[in-house]
């Protein structure tokens, strides 16, 4: 198959996808993890285009170290820490591994966004983040690369990257044409 037969069956794919999403009217989940450079760089996509509040997101344990940045998340969103700002944290984990939740990297981004690390230490420690750590990764158990997209319940696989990119672009597509526009 060449390279154009290739990319055609991927855009069709993603119409697909794109129209099972607006038929469910669920958000498409990203699944990701912190340390991801091509996360970061979707994320970014997503942001530059105006529609990363349209996507939920959940991190993905694909690896038993990963369990630390699935907890971090739980943490972040008991802790109400906006999107925009665990994406920052992505941005500074991506560029090199760092050890939760005493790294000094990690502080002192604490530290700049304002957040509580003493707060942030404690809640480290509670059996309810535990229990959402747990839950969270029983949810992403087929997930098995980063990035990955579900849409329903159809998962699109973060190791067919222009697969995910294509239906990423496809969505940043159908939401500038939808604001396009004009009402009825």
């Amino acid at each position: 198959m060449s390279r154009i037969q290739n990319r055609w069956i991927v855009f069709l794919f993603s119409l697909c996808a794109l129209a099972s999403f607006g038929a469910t009217s669920q958000k498409p989940i990203l699944y990701f993890w912190y340390g991801c450079e091509a996360c970061y760089q979707l994320e970014k996509y997503l942001q530059v285009h105006g529609i990363g509040d349209d996507w939920q997101r959940q991190p993905a344990t694909i690896y038993r170290s990963w369990r630390l940045d699935t907890k971090l998340f739980v943490v972040f969103e008991q802790l109400q820490v906006p999107w925009s700002t665990q994406w920052q944290w992505m941005a500074v984990a991506s560029r090199g591994r760092v050890t939760l939740p005493d790294d000094s990297a990690f502080q002192d981004f604490l530290v700049k966004q304002g957040i509580d690390g003493r707060q942030l230490r404690s809640m480290w420690q509670a059996a309810r983040i535990n229990q959402a750590t747990s839950e969270l990764m029983e949810k992403a158990a087929d997930v098995r690369h980063v990035p990955s997209v579900r849409v329903g319940e159809r998962l699109i696989d973060g190791a067919d990257y222009p697969s995910v990119e294509a239906f990423v672009e496809a969505v940043v597509a159908a939401q500038l044409a939808r604001e396009a526009k004009p009402a009825p």
